[in-house]
């Protein structure tokens, strides 16, 4: 089921009596969306090469813990977030990637790109770092980032890696998440 829009109440005046509909669209609606936010949580739990010294966005192709409302296809552009009609706000963003093991290269890098371009505000490009780790430690990265989006825009979450080679991305879990309008 689609989280319902929220809808801005009406201010009332003496005399005015609310209807069913009125109730429904200004009250019983209104809750449900604030108890249901708008939200999608997706995962990848299969190797994903990445070359080196290039980004490359997640592909996240294995499953879906939630989807309110059709964010994410795990056929389709399994890559991106989109954010449904009606739907434009304030987002949480959150990802987690953890690289196959190898000491090689120097850092681990993941962004966050908007539309296909990198979003303004982070630094350098990237929402999170981590240099390798020795012997058996795959590296994990964790990142998050508040982002105003609007309907239709999307998100997607790519990663780096400097190792002279292809590196596995051997788990991915992202979610976006609508705190405000």
């Amino acid at each position: 089921m689609a989280t319902p829009t929220f809808t801005t109440p009406t201010t009332w005046a003496d005399g005015n009596v609310p209807t069913a509909a009125h109730l429904n669209a200004q009250l019983r609606d209104n809750v449900l969306h604030l108890a249901t936010p708008v939200g999608c949580q997706a995962v990848r739990n299969a190797n994903q090469s990445i070359g080196t010294a290039t980004w490359v966005p997640v592909t996240f192709t294995s499953s879906e813990n939630w989807d309110t409302d059709s964010i994410h296809s795990t056929v389709t552009n399994p890559s991106r977030f989109t954010v449904p009609a009606g739907q434009g706000g304030h987002y949480l963003l959150i990802c987690s990637v953890v690289f196959a093991n190898n000491t090689g290269g120097t850092i681990r890098l993941l962004k966050v790109t908007k539309n296909g371009a990198v979003l303004v505000a982070d630094p350098g490009g990237y929402i999170a770092s981590d240099g390798p780790r020795g012997g058996a430690q795959p590296t994990t990265i964790v990142g998050s980032r508040e982002v105003e989006l609007a309907a239709g825009d999307y998100v997607e979450f790519e990663v780096y890696q400097d190792t002279g080679g292809a590196l596995n991305v051997s788990n991915a879990t992202a979610s976006i998440r609508k705190v405000s309008n």
